[in-house]
């Protein structure tokens, strides 16, 4: 089992609404278990999985905007973020 540690720069961006934008870069470590490959956003304690690393961290950057989308309609982003050590 390897664990590579990667700098997400799909998740840079991710639009909220009109004129607001979330501007960060996300870390993600991938390792493989078994067939499948485990992308994890440990920060953000969101995971997700894939067949080879490219799918599992194109569907961790899926998860990570809607968790990040979810947080924000909700209100609670700011508070989460800083929870999870983000500084504005």
């Amino acid at each position: 089992m390897s664990v590579v540690v990667y700098d997400t720069e799909i998740i840079k961006a991710i639009p909220l609404k009109p004129g607001d934008m979330l501007n960060k870069c996300f870390a993600a470590n991938v390792k493989q278990e078994g067939k499948w490959y485990i992308a994890s956003c440990l920060p953000l304690d969101v995971h997700s999985q894939g067949h080879d690393e490219g799918e599992a961290l194109r569907n961790l950057a899926e998860a990570i905007k809607l968790f990040v989308e979810s947080c924000y309609e909700r209100g609670t982003l700011d508070q989460v973020l800083k929870d999870c050590g983000f500084t504005p």
